[in-house]
Order: C-alpha cells, then sequence, then structure tokens
C-alpha cells in the first residue's frame, strides 16, 4: 500500500476556491470534473481536508495553472486578511489574462 503524498500548505483551500469563482465555476462543476463529492470540494475550500498534490494537480489543471501557483499563493498565506484575498484575485485573473494572451499570441 502507497502512502498518499497530502499537501501541507494550510491556506490552500482559500486559494482554490478563490480559483473556482474567478472561473465562475460551482462547487458541483469542479466535483464533477474531478469525479468527487461536492462535499470533498467544500471540505478543501474550508481547509477541513488536506488534498494530496495528484489533487491539487487536478486542481491546477482545471483552473488553467500551475500546480505551483496554487501552492504560492497558500504558502504566502494571502489567504488570511480581506485585502489579501482582494490582491490574490486580481493577481490570479491577471495571470489568467496573461495566459490567454499567451495563447493567443501562438496562433
Amino acid at each position: 500500500m502507497t502512502k498518499t503524498n497530502k499537501c501541507n500548505y494550510q491556506g490552500i483551500g482559500s486559494v482554490i476556491k478563490s480559483m473556482r469563482k474567478i472561473k465562475d465555476y460551482s462547487v458541483k462543476e469542479v466535483a464533477e470534473m474531478m469525479n468527487t463529492a461536492p462535499s470533498y470540494i467544500t471540505d478543501v475550500e474550508a481547509n477541513r481536508k488536506q488534498p494530496s498534490m495528484k489533487t491539487v494537480e487536478k486542481f491546477a489543471n482545471i483552473f488553467g495553472v500551475r500546480p505551483s501557483t496554487l501552492l504560492r499563493f497558500s504558502e504566502d498565506g494571502l489567504e488570511h486578511n480581506y485585502n489579501n484575498q482582494k490582491m490574490l484575485y486580481i493577481i490570479l485573473k491577471w495571470l489568467e489574462e496573461k495566459a490567454t494572451a499567451d495563447v493567443q499570441g501562438e496562433q
């Protein structure tokens, strides 16, 4: 039996929730994309459950970012106050727009 590599970033759930909202996905939509229960997504977002690194990768793929982006923001603790949540939203939105522009520039 292999041991699951859990993500030890305490704020990862708040970052995932922010990304879900940026993408305008419901909890149910994300759960369906990940083939899991909506209650699991809610527990992760509330930091009641720590996702495995494989699960963090799945979230990142759904949101169109690198896993390191999710981890970096959770590690920096940007989820802990309202002003930082607003800044996180702005930064993540900018990253999303930049990635879209980069893809369009390649075409």
